[in-house]
């Protein structure tokens, strides 16, 4: 009964009329959605003090925290993932695949890292598109897919009490995210590239540079540590001068 009620609670809801335009923005988007999921869901299933429904709201955060806060930005009310059950769907099978076979999935760690990369790039481009397509200027565009790729992870992060991890030093996700976004927006507007194509260009920008961040070994500086090294710099600079 609940699973014919369901079943049909989903056909009498089809995804909005707009996100049928392209692949990239409804399928692509569900899949997004599912693998952020996982994501969110794999940070917290081995925690004690998180049940099933916790797991499900750190999944949810993560799957589709960012399209919400694009939507809610960009006047898109109410926001896609609340007009079809297809996206808190995904969540919810995500999440349980997750507490049921999160000791298997674990082993899979490389591939969500990658994954993520992926969703952080297409987000950030998606967002980028809608902020364009309600006649937000460039720059603004920049802004909006740049706060969509990350908003997700900064929900979760809120929610867990912890310091959201892109304000902290480490691996340049943010600045990889932002790098992605400008890379789209410059595509779509200067050269008049296809969006299919630029938002392409765009994962392939992100996970690039994540995965050459992770592979150097490249982390962001703390604020506090840039002007001392480069006054440390320039002192040493001067020194050397005056030994000649």
């Amino acid at each position: 009964m609940g699973f014919s009620l369901l079943a049909h609670t989903m056909v009498a809801n089809p995804p909005p009329p707009e996100a049928n335009t392209a692949l990239t923005d409804f399928t692509l988007s569900v899949i997004a959605t599912g693998v952020g999921a996982t994501e969110g869901a794999l940070k917290v299933v081995n925690e004690k003090g998180f049940d099933i429904v916790g797991v499900m709201v750190i999944a949810a955060c993560l799957g589709f925290g960012g399209g919400v806060v694009r939507d809610v930005l960009t006047g898109s009310i109410p926001p896609d993932a609340l007009r079809t059950p297809w996206f808190t769907v995904t969540v919810i099978v995500c999440a349980l695949a997750v507490i049921l076979l999160h000791v298997w999935v674990k082993r899979l760690e490389y591939l969500l890292f990658l994954a993520d990369a992926l969703v952080l790039g297409l987000f950030g481009a998606v967002g980028a598109e809608k902020a364009l397509l309600v006649g937000l200027s460039p720059f603004v565009a920049v802004v909006l897919g740049s706060i969509v790729s990350v908003a997700g992870g900064i929900l979760a992060d809120l929610l867990l009490m912890r310091r959201p991890s892109i304000l902290q030093p480490g691996k340049p996700n943010a600045l990889a995210s932002l790098v992605g976004v400008i890379f789209y927006v410059v595509l779509t507007e200067k050269f008049k590239v296809h969006t299919n194509l630029a938002t392409f260009a765009d994962v392939v920008m992100v996970l690039t540079i994540r995965v050459v961040a992770e592979w150097k070994d490249i982390e962001t500086p703390a604020a506090a540590t840039i002007a001392p090294e480069i006054l440390k710099r320039f002192d040493v600079d001067d020194d050397d001068e005056q030994e000649l």
